[in-house]
């Protein structure tokens, strides 16, 4: 197992010909990423600033005045590593280089508004991508297949990928229908007791010594900087300790992994089928 640390940043381009049908001029890759996602912590940011500044002019209470100076700054260091680190309205580039290569078909699982199905599609001008999602998250601005189809059209990739509605509990797809598996702050979203499952099925729906790729949001220091205590909910409160080992028990042996745009990322090859009981059948 290699580990690896993602210290280029040159982005893919977001703009391309080609834009859908019925369109004029080149089509814009949209992620749906409201202003709020990119700038909404320089809100506290000049809150808590001015609170600190008219405390400490007015006497106020040596609480008040370091502690509004304090989360003012981290307010604005969260702006700065979600504006230039994370950068979730933008492309970058694949983690792994050895990932999918060649004529793969690849399931993107918890695809969204489509960045991942883009970044590998782009990285991968043969492969072919089945991008899957139930468009529940509610944080993605008129988040549905449409909006899906036409970041996919924009970035010149439509005729390489389908659109497949579904559970990653539970997926739709005959076992060994790919070779790669990619999820990117998807299945991290899931409650504990449920991510063993969607990785039992992923590794069903694997061809024999197919891989998988996982963007993570773990509790690191971006992470904690950019989120605060919103860290810990939910799946990204987990290690990657923790999803190496649910890796393990999957049946997927750990190949690579590394660090990139403030997400963790872990790329791990089938080698064997899942020993979690009840995998194809989640409550």
């Amino acid at each position: 197992m290699t580990k690896q640390e993602t210290t280029h940043d040159r982005e893919t381009p977001i703009e391309r010909t080609g834009a859908p049908h019925g369109t004029k001029g080149p089509a814009r890759v949209d992620f749906g990423y409201s202003w709020f996602w990119t700038y909404g912590h320089l809100l506290p940011a000049a809150a808590l600033t001015t609170a600190a500044i008219v405390s400490a002019q007015t006497g106020g209470p040596g609480w008040l005045t370091v502690g509004s100076g304090a989360i003012a700054i981290w307010a604005f260091a969260g702006f700065l590593v979600t504006r230039f680190v994370v950068r979730m309205n933008e492309l970058g580039p694949l983690p792994s280089p050895d990932f999918a290569t060649g004529t793969a078909h690849v399931l993107d699982l918890g695809c969204g508004s489509g960045r991942t199905s883009i970044i590998v599609a782009q990285a991968r001008p043969e492969s072919r991508i089945t991008a899957l999602d139930d468009f529940s998250a509610d944080y993605i601005d008129g988040h549905g297949e449409a909006n899906t189809r036409a970041n996919f059209l924009a970035a010149g990739v439509g005729d390489r990928v389908e659109i497949r509605s579904g559970d990653m509990r539970r997926l739709p797809f005959p076992d060994a229908s790919f070779d790669g598996v990619v999820s990117s702050a998807a299945i991290d979203h899931l409650e504990r007791g449920d991510i063993p499952i969607a990785l039992a099925e992923a590794n069903r729906v694997l061809r024999e010594n197919g891989q998988v790729l996982l963007w993570l949001i773990v509790p690191n220091l971006w992470n904690l900087i950019a989120t605060g205590p919103l860290a810990y909910l939910h799946g990204s409160s987990l290690r990657t300790r923790v999803w190496r080992e649910m890796l393990g028990t999957a049946g997927f042996r750990i190949d690579a992994e590394g660090t990139a745009r403030g997400l963790a990322w872990i790329q791990a090859t089938r080698a064997r089928e899942a020993a979690v009981p009840g995998a194809a059948d989640p409550a």
